[in-house]
């Protein structure tokens, strides 16, 4: 028929093929993942609707 891949991504390695291979998290990727974590935290903290939680989001 055709050629089938099966991809599995998860938090210790970042990607795991049908065939066995892996590939580490990028470091790029750990440091939005970060970044996000701090940002949405700070925007939690911020009354619903007002223009800091705005500019927050």
């Amino acid at each position: 028929m055709g050629l089938r891949l099966g991809v599995d991504v998860g938090l210790k390695e970042f990607l795991t093929t049908n065939t066995g291979e892996t590939f580490s998290v990028p470091n790029f990727y750990r440091k939005a993942q970060s970044n996000l974590a701090r940002k949405q935290s700070k925007a939690a903290i911020k009354k619903i609707g007002s223009n800091n939680w705005k500019k927050a989001r």
